[in-house]
Protein backbone atom coordinates (compact mmCIF):
# COMPACT_ATOMS: atom_id res chain seq x y z
CA UNK A 1 0.00 0.00 0.00
CA UNK A 2 1.00 3.39 -0.77
CA UNK A 3 2.07 6.55 1.63
CA UNK A 4 -1.01 8.12 0.22
CA UNK A 5 -3.13 6.44 2.38
CA UNK A 6 -1.41 8.00 5.58
CA UNK A 7 -2.24 11.42 3.27
CA UNK A 8 -5.53 11.43 3.00
CA UNK A 9 -6.85 11.14 6.23
CA UNK A 10 -8.54 13.79 8.62
CA UNK A 11 -7.37 15.23 11.51
CA UNK A 12 -6.70 13.41 14.33
CA UNK A 13 -9.33 12.46 17.17
CA UNK A 14 -8.41 10.17 20.11
CA UNK A 15 -10.17 7.26 20.28
CA UNK A 16 -9.71 5.91 23.92
CA UNK A 17 -11.31 2.25 24.70
CA UNK A 18 -15.13 3.07 26.85
CA UNK A 19 -13.58 1.31 29.71
CA UNK A 20 -11.88 3.04 32.19
CA UNK A 21 -8.22 2.11 33.24
CA UNK A 22 -8.27 0.18 37.01
CA UNK A 23 -8.53 2.05 40.05
CA UNK A 24 -6.79 0.42 42.60
CA UNK A 25 -5.55 2.59 44.84
CA UNK A 26 -2.21 1.70 43.64
CA UNK A 27 -2.32 -1.68 43.81
CA UNK A 28 -2.83 -2.31 40.02
CA UNK A 29 0.81 -1.92 39.61
CA UNK A 30 0.99 -5.60 40.72
CA UNK A 31 -1.22 -7.00 38.81
CA UNK A 32 0.60 -8.91 36.33
CA UNK A 33 -0.70 -8.50 33.00
CA UNK A 34 -0.41 -4.80 33.70
CA UNK A 35 3.21 -5.03 34.66
CA UNK A 36 3.93 -7.53 31.40
CA UNK A 37 2.17 -5.33 29.05
CA UNK A 38 4.71 -2.06 30.93
CA UNK A 39 7.65 -4.59 29.66
CA UNK A 40 6.25 -4.33 26.34
CA UNK A 41 5.62 -0.85 25.85
CA UNK A 42 9.25 -0.16 26.66
CA UNK A 43 10.54 -2.42 24.92
CA UNK A 44 8.38 -0.72 21.49
CA UNK A 45 8.04 -4.68 20.34
CA UNK A 46 4.38 -5.20 18.59
CA UNK A 47 2.31 -7.10 21.59
CA UNK A 48 -0.11 -9.53 21.19
CA UNK A 49 -2.30 -9.84 24.71
CA UNK A 50 -4.47 -13.01 25.02
CA UNK A 51 -7.17 -13.70 26.68
CA UNK A 52 -11.22 -14.46 27.00
CA UNK A 53 -13.70 -12.60 27.71
CA UNK A 54 -14.35 -10.56 31.28
CA UNK A 55 -9.99 -11.35 31.44
CA UNK A 56 -9.55 -7.79 31.72
CA UNK A 57 -7.07 -7.21 28.56
CA UNK A 58 -8.52 -3.80 27.38
CA UNK A 59 -8.82 -2.59 31.54
CA UNK A 60 -5.24 -3.89 31.69
CA UNK A 61 -3.65 -2.15 28.71
CA UNK A 62 -5.74 1.27 29.64
CA UNK A 63 -3.94 0.99 32.74
CA UNK A 64 -0.78 0.20 31.61
CA UNK A 65 -0.72 2.84 29.13
CA UNK A 66 -1.79 5.19 32.20
CA UNK A 67 1.15 4.31 34.00
CA UNK A 68 3.24 4.72 31.37
CA UNK A 69 2.29 8.03 30.16
CA UNK A 70 1.80 6.54 26.79
CA UNK A 71 -0.45 7.74 24.03
CA UNK A 72 -2.65 5.30 22.28
CA UNK A 73 -5.55 4.64 20.35
CA UNK A 74 -8.23 1.60 20.12
CA UNK A 75 -9.77 0.82 16.90
CA UNK A 76 -12.39 -1.90 17.41
CA UNK A 77 -12.87 -3.70 14.79
CA UNK A 78 -16.74 -5.45 15.41
CA UNK A 79 -17.53 -1.79 16.57
CA UNK A 80 -17.12 -0.17 13.76
CA UNK A 81 -18.33 -3.17 11.58
CA UNK A 82 -21.40 -2.85 13.31
CA UNK A 83 -21.88 1.32 13.21
CA UNK A 84 -21.49 0.94 9.47
CA UNK A 85 -24.14 -1.85 8.94
CA UNK A 86 -26.87 0.01 11.11
CA UNK A 87 -26.66 2.95 8.89
CA UNK A 88 -29.52 2.19 6.39
CA UNK A 89 -28.58 4.80 4.16
CA UNK A 90 -25.03 3.07 3.75
CA UNK A 91 -26.94 -0.36 3.34
CA UNK A 92 -28.69 0.90 0.75
CA UNK A 93 -25.92 2.28 -0.82
CA UNK A 94 -23.64 -1.02 -0.69
CA UNK A 95 -26.77 -3.01 -2.82
CA UNK A 96 -26.32 -0.91 -5.25
CA UNK A 97 -22.78 -1.07 -5.71
CA UNK A 98 -21.70 -3.73 -8.35
CA UNK A 99 -18.40 -4.58 -6.23
CA UNK A 100 -20.29 -6.24 -3.53
CA UNK A 101 -20.29 -9.96 -3.77
CA UNK A 102 -22.81 -12.53 -3.72
CA UNK A 103 -22.24 -14.11 0.19
CA UNK A 104 -22.39 -10.08 1.82
CA UNK A 105 -24.82 -9.08 -0.92
CA UNK A 106 -27.22 -12.04 0.40
CA UNK A 107 -26.37 -11.23 4.01
CA UNK A 108 -27.82 -7.16 3.33
CA UNK A 109 -30.51 -8.38 1.78
CA UNK A 110 -31.34 -10.33 5.05
CA UNK A 111 -30.19 -7.86 7.47
CA UNK A 112 -32.83 -5.50 5.79
CA UNK A 113 -35.63 -7.79 6.10
CA UNK A 114 -34.76 -8.31 9.61
CA UNK A 115 -34.01 -4.91 10.62
CA UNK A 116 -37.87 -4.27 8.27
CA UNK A 117 -39.55 -6.63 10.72
CA UNK A 118 -38.03 -5.38 13.74
CA UNK A 119 -39.03 -1.53 12.93
CA UNK A 120 -42.91 -2.95 11.78
CA UNK A 121 -43.04 -5.22 15.58
CA UNK A 122 -41.29 -2.30 17.32
CA UNK A 123 -38.00 -2.78 19.42
CA UNK A 124 -38.67 -5.82 21.88
CA UNK A 125 -37.16 -5.50 25.44
CA UNK A 126 -35.24 -2.03 24.05
CA UNK A 127 -33.80 -3.87 21.70
CA UNK A 128 -32.15 -1.59 18.88
CA UNK A 129 -30.40 -1.70 15.61
CA UNK A 130 -26.76 -2.29 17.08
CA UNK A 131 -27.87 -4.66 19.30
CA UNK A 132 -29.27 -7.21 16.25
CA UNK A 133 -26.15 -6.60 14.70
CA UNK A 134 -24.03 -7.34 17.78
CA UNK A 135 -26.10 -10.49 17.73
CA UNK A 136 -25.33 -11.73 14.30
CA UNK A 137 -21.70 -10.65 14.05
CA UNK A 138 -21.14 -13.94 16.61
CA UNK A 139 -23.75 -16.07 15.51
CA UNK A 140 -24.07 -15.44 11.81
CA UNK A 141 -23.30 -19.04 10.65
CA UNK A 142 -23.31 -17.97 6.98
CA UNK A 143 -20.48 -15.99 7.68
CA UNK A 144 -21.89 -13.07 5.38
CA UNK A 145 -21.82 -10.71 7.84
CA UNK A 146 -17.71 -11.47 7.53
CA UNK A 147 -17.87 -11.42 3.92
CA UNK A 148 -19.74 -7.73 4.68
CA UNK A 149 -17.17 -6.94 7.28
CA UNK A 150 -14.21 -7.47 4.44
CA UNK A 151 -16.10 -5.50 1.50
CA UNK A 152 -16.23 -2.56 3.88
CA UNK A 153 -12.73 -2.85 4.80
CA UNK A 154 -11.68 -3.17 1.42
CA UNK A 155 -13.83 -0.28 0.24
CA UNK A 156 -12.02 1.63 3.45
CA UNK A 157 -8.76 1.13 2.37
CA UNK A 158 -9.51 2.36 -1.13
CA UNK A 159 -11.37 5.69 0.37
CA UNK A 160 -7.86 5.66 2.80
CA UNK A 161 -5.71 5.41 -1.27
CA UNK A 162 -8.40 7.62 -2.76
CA UNK A 163 -9.75 5.27 -5.31
CA UNK A 164 -12.29 4.84 -4.41
CA UNK A 165 -15.84 6.68 -5.47
CA UNK A 166 -18.61 7.97 -4.16
CA UNK A 167 -17.57 6.92 -0.53
CA UNK A 168 -17.54 9.80 1.05
CA UNK A 169 -18.36 8.73 5.16
CA UNK A 170 -18.01 5.34 4.44
CA UNK A 171 -14.94 4.86 7.14
CA UNK A 172 -14.74 7.56 9.43
CA UNK A 173 -13.50 5.95 12.30
CA UNK A 174 -11.06 3.95 10.51
CA UNK A 175 -9.84 7.42 8.60
CA UNK A 176 -9.32 8.67 12.19
CA UNK A 177 -7.23 5.93 13.71
CA UNK A 178 -5.50 5.89 10.82
CA UNK A 179 -4.82 9.51 11.08
CA UNK A 180 -3.74 8.89 14.33
CA UNK A 181 -0.31 11.03 16.09
CA UNK A 182 -0.10 8.43 19.05
CA UNK A 183 2.60 5.81 19.48
CA UNK A 184 0.73 3.33 19.95
CA UNK A 185 -2.34 1.56 17.88
CA UNK A 186 -4.18 -1.57 19.44
CA UNK A 187 -6.75 -4.04 17.25
CA UNK A 188 -9.37 -4.62 19.30
CA UNK A 189 -12.14 -7.41 18.42
CA UNK A 190 -10.71 -7.90 15.29
CA UNK A 191 -10.11 -12.01 15.76
CA UNK A 192 -13.89 -12.87 16.90
CA UNK A 193 -14.82 -15.98 14.69
CA UNK A 194 -18.11 -17.53 14.64
CA UNK A 195 -17.18 -20.79 14.88
CA UNK A 196 -14.52 -23.01 16.73
CA UNK A 197 -11.46 -21.23 14.34
CA UNK A 198 -11.57 -18.72 12.28
CA UNK A 199 -12.80 -19.03 8.38
CA UNK A 200 -10.37 -17.71 5.73
CA UNK A 201 -12.63 -14.99 4.99
CA UNK A 202 -11.95 -13.83 8.78
CA UNK A 203 -7.99 -14.61 8.91
CA UNK A 204 -8.02 -12.36 5.16
CA UNK A 205 -9.54 -9.53 7.27
CA UNK A 206 -7.54 -9.65 10.03
CA UNK A 207 -4.51 -9.86 7.92
CA UNK A 208 -5.46 -6.27 5.88
CA UNK A 209 -6.24 -4.76 9.18
CA UNK A 210 -2.82 -5.40 10.49
CA UNK A 211 -0.95 -4.63 7.24
CA UNK A 212 -3.01 -1.22 7.32
CA UNK A 213 -2.13 -0.55 10.88
CA UNK A 214 1.59 -1.23 11.06
CA UNK A 215 2.03 1.57 8.28
CA UNK A 216 0.85 4.38 10.79
CA UNK A 217 1.76 2.86 14.29
CA UNK A 218 4.79 3.34 16.31
CA UNK A 219 4.16 0.21 17.81
CA UNK A 220 0.92 -1.72 17.19
CA UNK A 221 -0.83 -3.99 20.16
CA UNK A 222 -3.11 -7.18 19.23
CA UNK A 223 -5.80 -8.23 21.30
CA UNK A 224 -6.34 -11.92 20.79
CA UNK A 225 -9.01 -14.41 21.69
CA UNK A 226 -8.77 -17.85 22.64
CA UNK A 227 -9.77 -19.42 20.08
CA UNK A 228 -7.97 -17.18 17.54
CA UNK A 229 -4.59 -18.25 19.06
CA UNK A 230 -5.08 -21.63 19.46
CA UNK A 231 -5.94 -21.70 15.59
CA UNK A 232 -2.96 -22.49 13.58
CA UNK A 233 -4.15 -20.75 10.49
CA UNK A 234 -4.77 -17.41 12.04
CA UNK A 235 -1.28 -17.34 14.07
CA UNK A 236 0.40 -18.21 11.04
CA UNK A 237 -0.94 -15.28 8.89
CA UNK A 238 -0.23 -12.97 12.23
CA UNK A 239 3.64 -14.07 12.45
CA UNK A 240 3.60 -13.57 8.58
CA UNK A 241 2.06 -10.30 8.22
CA UNK A 242 4.46 -9.28 11.21
CA UNK A 243 7.22 -10.82 9.93
CA UNK A 244 9.12 -7.52 9.30
CA UNK A 245 8.72 -6.21 12.52
CA UNK A 246 10.42 -8.07 14.63
CA UNK A 247 9.47 -10.21 17.57
CA UNK A 248 5.65 -10.51 18.88
CA UNK A 249 5.93 -10.10 22.71
CA UNK A 250 3.27 -12.42 23.78
CA UNK A 251 1.22 -11.84 27.13
CA UNK A 252 -1.48 -14.12 28.77
CA UNK A 253 -3.73 -12.80 30.70
CA UNK A 254 -3.80 -14.38 34.34
CA UNK A 255 -5.43 -14.00 37.93
CA UNK A 256 -4.95 -11.67 40.34
CA UNK A 257 -2.71 -11.88 43.37
CA UNK A 258 -4.38 -11.83 46.77
CA UNK A 259 -2.57 -8.24 47.36
CA UNK A 260 -4.88 -6.83 44.13
CA UNK A 261 -8.06 -8.69 45.72
CA UNK A 262 -7.94 -7.83 49.03
CA UNK A 263 -7.48 -4.21 47.63
CA UNK A 264 -10.34 -4.01 45.45
CA UNK A 265 -12.46 -5.35 47.64
CA UNK A 266 -11.50 -2.76 50.23
CA UNK A 267 -12.82 -0.76 47.88
CA UNK A 268 -16.48 -1.58 48.93
CA UNK A 269 -15.76 -2.38 52.40
CA UNK A 270 -15.55 -6.22 51.50
CA UNK A 271 -13.66 -7.56 54.64
CA UNK A 272 -12.89 -9.62 57.13
CA UNK A 273 -14.39 -12.95 57.36
CA UNK A 274 -16.54 -12.12 54.30
CA UNK A 275 -13.94 -10.97 51.94
CA UNK A 276 -12.09 -14.20 53.07
CA UNK A 277 -15.40 -16.16 51.46
CA UNK A 278 -15.46 -14.17 48.49
CA UNK A 279 -11.47 -14.91 47.92
CA UNK A 280 -11.96 -18.17 48.68
CA UNK A 281 -14.84 -18.42 46.19
CA UNK A 282 -12.99 -16.40 42.63
CA UNK A 283 -9.38 -17.15 43.62
CA UNK A 284 -8.30 -14.29 41.96
CA UNK A 285 -10.55 -14.67 38.78
CA UNK A 286 -10.12 -10.96 37.00
CA UNK A 287 -13.76 -11.30 35.94
CA UNK A 288 -14.65 -10.56 39.76
CA UNK A 289 -13.28 -7.27 40.21
CA UNK A 290 -12.72 -5.52 36.69
CA UNK A 291 -16.80 -4.01 37.32
CA UNK A 292 -15.77 -2.88 40.53
CA UNK A 293 -12.57 -1.17 39.47
CA UNK A 294 -14.02 0.48 36.69
CA UNK A 295 -17.28 1.41 37.62
CA UNK A 296 -18.06 3.85 40.32
CA UNK A 297 -21.73 3.76 40.66
CA UNK A 298 -21.21 0.06 41.28
CA UNK A 299 -19.29 0.58 44.17
CA UNK A 300 -21.63 2.98 45.23
CA UNK A 301 -24.89 0.58 45.13
CA UNK A 302 -22.44 -1.87 46.93
CA UNK A 303 -21.49 0.28 49.50
CA UNK A 304 -24.87 0.99 50.22
CA UNK A 305 -25.56 -2.32 51.22
CA UNK A 306 -24.85 -4.59 54.11
CA UNK A 307 -21.74 -6.99 54.11
CA UNK A 308 -24.04 -9.97 53.80
CA UNK A 309 -26.02 -8.35 51.08
CA UNK A 310 -22.79 -7.11 49.18
CA UNK A 311 -21.00 -10.36 49.10
CA UNK A 312 -24.34 -11.94 47.46
CA UNK A 313 -24.98 -9.58 45.14
CA UNK A 314 -21.10 -9.44 43.89
CA UNK A 315 -21.11 -13.10 43.30
CA UNK A 316 -24.37 -13.11 41.58
CA UNK A 317 -23.22 -10.23 39.34
CA UNK A 318 -19.86 -13.06 38.87
CA UNK A 319 -21.57 -15.74 38.26
CA UNK A 320 -23.56 -13.57 35.60
CA UNK A 321 -20.77 -12.41 33.68
CA UNK A 322 -19.33 -16.10 33.27
CA UNK A 323 -22.44 -17.83 32.39
CA UNK A 324 -22.73 -14.63 29.18
CA UNK A 325 -18.87 -15.31 28.67
CA UNK A 326 -19.18 -19.25 28.18
CA UNK A 327 -20.64 -19.44 24.94
CA UNK A 328 -17.81 -17.65 23.66
CA UNK A 329 -15.33 -19.09 25.15
CA UNK A 330 -15.75 -22.63 26.86
CA UNK A 331 -18.23 -23.97 23.97
CA UNK A 332 -15.71 -22.67 21.63
CA UNK A 333 -12.99 -24.70 23.16
CA UNK A 334 -11.47 -28.06 21.82
CA UNK A 335 -13.41 -30.92 22.88
CA UNK A 336 -10.44 -32.23 24.75
CA UNK A 337 -10.20 -29.30 26.79
CA UNK A 338 -13.68 -28.97 27.04
CA UNK A 339 -13.81 -32.83 28.56
CA UNK A 340 -10.87 -31.54 30.63
CA UNK A 341 -12.58 -28.64 32.33
CA UNK A 342 -15.44 -30.64 33.15
CA UNK A 343 -13.51 -33.35 34.60
CA UNK A 344 -12.08 -30.32 36.97
CA UNK A 345 -15.54 -29.71 37.80
CA UNK A 346 -16.67 -33.52 38.85
CA UNK A 347 -13.21 -34.11 40.31
CA UNK A 348 -12.25 -36.80 37.82
CA UNK A 349 -9.35 -35.06 36.32
CA UNK A 350 -6.90 -37.43 34.28
CA UNK A 351 -3.37 -37.39 35.23
CA UNK A 352 -2.55 -37.84 31.65
CA UNK A 353 -3.91 -35.07 30.00
CA UNK A 354 -0.91 -33.52 27.34
CA UNK A 355 0.49 -29.89 28.09
CA UNK A 356 -1.38 -28.58 24.98
CA UNK A 357 -4.65 -29.34 26.33
CA UNK A 358 -3.65 -27.56 30.08
CA UNK A 359 -2.41 -24.31 28.23
CA UNK A 360 -5.82 -24.04 26.40
CA UNK A 361 -7.55 -23.92 29.42
CA UNK A 362 -5.12 -21.73 30.99
CA UNK A 363 -5.78 -19.46 28.54
CA UNK A 364 -9.63 -19.87 28.83
CA UNK A 365 -8.93 -18.39 32.49
CA UNK A 366 -11.15 -21.02 34.20
CA UNK A 367 -8.57 -23.04 35.38
CA UNK A 368 -5.15 -21.20 36.93
CA UNK A 369 -1.75 -22.55 37.94
CA UNK A 370 -0.38 -21.94 41.68
CA UNK A 371 3.01 -23.59 42.84
CA UNK A 372 2.42 -26.15 40.06
CA UNK A 373 -1.13 -26.66 40.73
CA UNK A 374 -3.89 -26.15 38.30
CA UNK A 375 -7.01 -25.21 40.20
CA UNK A 376 -10.52 -24.10 39.39
CA UNK A 377 -12.34 -22.04 41.52
CA UNK A 378 -15.87 -22.87 43.04
CA UNK A 379 -17.72 -20.16 41.12
CA UNK A 380 -16.53 -21.57 38.04
CA UNK A 381 -17.28 -24.81 38.95
CA UNK A 382 -21.02 -23.82 39.18
CA UNK A 383 -21.20 -22.37 36.38
CA UNK A 384 -20.12 -24.86 34.08
CA UNK A 385 -21.58 -27.90 35.97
Amino acid sequence: MSELLLETSPESLTHTPSEEYLDIGGAELDIPAVQKIGEALNSNETFMVVGGGGSGKTESMATAFELQDKGYDFFDLRKWTVSQLSDEQFRIASLEDPELNGQARDFLVQLHEILSLHAAVGEKDGESVEDIIKELYMTDQTYGIKFAEAYMLDRAIQQLQGSAENSDGLSDELLTIMSSENEILVLDEFDLSIGDSLAPVEIETAAKLIQLAKQKSAQLGLVVHPAARKDPAFMSTVGETLAESGKIHEIDMGYFPESVESAVLSQIGLDGEKAVQFMQEVQGIPTAYLDICIKPELRSQLLSQDPEQRYHTLLELVEAKIAKNKPIIFDRMTPEAQEYLMEKVNGSESSTTSKEIINEALISLYVSEKDGRIFMPPIVKRVLS
